[in-house]
């Protein structure tokens, strides 16, 4: 598995608190939530010791890439 993304709203402190952590224990290279509440993404990488050493927060003017592919965040947070 390459990465798992999620939208969040009210679920946003679980995602980022629990999740983050479960992610990252198993391994997975990178977790994406899009934050429908503070209309971001957040990205979550480099799986260390049971936690993500990268945090990485996006705006609708950013972009992003995702296993070589590039992508407007606008449009990720536009599916939200």
């Amino acid at each position: 598995m390459l990465a798992v993304v999620e939208v969040a709203g009210s679920s946003i402190r679980f995602d980022k608190d629990i999740k983050s952590l479960l992610y990252a224990s198993c391994g997975i290279p990178e977790y994406w939530i899009i934050n429908m509440n503070e209309d971001q993404l957040e990205v979550f990488s480099d799986p260390k010791g049971g936690n993500y050493a990268q945090n990485r927060l996006y705006g609708p003017a950013d972009d992003v890439t995702l296993m070589g592919s590039k992508l407007a965040v606008k449009n990720l947070l536009l599916l939200t």
